[in-house]
This record gives C-alpha cells, structure tokens and sequence, in this order.
C-alpha cells in the first residue's frame, strides 16, 4: 500500500518543478552564451544578444536585452526585447530601432505589431524587415506573355 502511495507523491512532486516560476535568466548562468554586444554612442548602456545552449538536447533559446551596464548582474528577462524584434541598432544614446518580420503574420492573416515600445528606458523605434535587401538582386530565367497580353508568366530566382 505504501508503494502506490509513494509514487503518487513523486508524480506530483515531478509535475509541481514542471510548473515552476519563469524562467530567469543570468549572465552567470552555464548555459548562457553571449552572442555579441553593442554599447550606446556614451557606453552607458548595452544591447545584448545572448542565447541560452541547452546541451545534448540541441535545444537553444535567443533573446536581445536592453541593459544599463550596471544591469549585467540582474535578470535579463526584464530587459529583453519582444521575440519577435530582430536587427536591434543604437540610433543615439536614448532610442534604438528594431526590426519585425512580418511575413508570419501576413501568412497567418494577421495585422503586424508595428509599435514603437520602451525597455528598460529606451524608446525601441519598431519598422518592418525589408527581405530585399540592396545587395540581393533578381535573376529572370523566363517571361512570357499570355495568348491574350493581359497576364505575363515570369520565373525568377
């Protein structure tokens, strides 16, 4: 009887740790790894580009932070940039912009969120990603025109 009973504990204790607090994350922790840094015009504050390497599982998680440099010691969660907001770029010591991809969301029939935010004092001006970049360029391997001219057939890569 006692066995039944102590496995129902541990199961219970099991799923209790899978419903912990959130994540916190620490520049400290070992699975953290820097990515790069980019420090405002004065150096007073940081963008930080970090992911964590969760090991033999192949699993990492990416993230962006906005930190004073005396924030380096504190959770970063609560200066991290919104997962969906890539190419962070200090434009002076006050605002930074970033970038939102907003295919997925005129896939998924969705209007962008195209807004300008605040993290941890900075104004993050939000635009969309441009996908054609200036150095891509399109190369035409066919155009043809249909019987009645209306329409035009064109393959490119």
């Amino acid at each position: 009887m006692k066995a039944p009973i102590a496995r129902c504990m541990l199961l219970l204790l099991i799923l209790s740790a899978c419903t912990a607090a959130p994540r916190r994350i620490y520049v400290s922790d070992n699975d953290f790894v820097e990515e790069s840094r980019q420090y405002s015009p004065d150096r007073a504050m940081l963008i930080l580009n970090y992911k964590l390497d969760i090991g033999a599982l192949g699993y990492s998680d990416v993230g962006t932070a906005v930190l004073r440099t005396s924030d380096l010691a504190k959770d970063l969660i609560q200066f991290s940039l919104p997962d969906n907001l890539q190419q962070a770029k200090w434009i002076d010591n006050e605002t930074i912009s970033a970038r939102i991809d907003v295919i997925p969301y005129i896939r998924n029939d969705e209007e962008p969120p195209i807004r300008d935010i605040e993290v941890n004092g900075v104004k993050v001006k939000v635009a969309p990603y441009d996908h054609i970049e200036n150095e891509f360029h399109v190369d035409t391997e066919h155009r043809e025109a249909s019987p009645d001219g209306k329409y035009e057939l064109l393959r490119f890569r």
